[in-house]
């Protein structure tokens, strides 16, 4: 004969696990830290990207088209930047970089580089196979950098304030 106290106790550890199981949370690591944010809602930005995997890496093609995806979703629906213009390299050299913001003549006033390292799923076993933590890694290097047209006016106002 089996107890009603069993089916109770059953239901209550079944209920912790699966609330336990919906729990996700979001980590953002910056370093160094801290640093003045890169998003003005009152700049236009040239926003770069470009891909560094690791040379293993698994389903470069669609993990290149989520995170293409996912910048633009972002950059459209946020109001980071004033507007944006996003544009994919193949490498972040400075050279690139560079040849990249000429290319706008003055109409921007940020250009912000975005190296995607890492995209994908981490599943990790805890103390037993039942136990599993997993979740989605999104590692991210991401700079500002200072227009030349920047520069010479930064130049000029320590001209005028000496």
């Amino acid at each position: 004969m089996r107890r009603p106290f069993s089916y109770l106790h059953r239901a209550a550890i079944a209920t912790t696990c699966a609330a336990l199981t919906g729990c996700a949370t979001t980590t953002a690591t910056i370093a160094p830290s801290p640093q003045p944010p890169i998003y003005d809602s009152k700049a236009s930005a040239l926003v770069l990207w470009a891909r560094q995997w690791r040379p293993n890496q698994k389903d470069v093609p669609e993990r290149e088209a989520a995170a293409e995806i996912g910048l633009r979703q972002f950059l459209q629906t946020s109001e980071c930047f004033k507007n944006s213009e996003l544009r994919h390299l193949p490498s972040m050299s400075l050279h690139v970089i560079t040849g990249e913001a000429d290319t706008v003549n003055g109409l921007c006033d940020k250009v912000v580089t975005i190296t995607v390292r890492e995209l994908g799923p981490v599943i990790k076993l805890l103390a037993s196979l039942a136990l599993i933590d997993g979740g989605t890694e999104v590692l991210l290097h991401i700079a500002e950098h200072i227009l030349p047209s920047q520069k010479q006016t930064w130049a000029l106002m320590e001209v005028l304030a000496s």
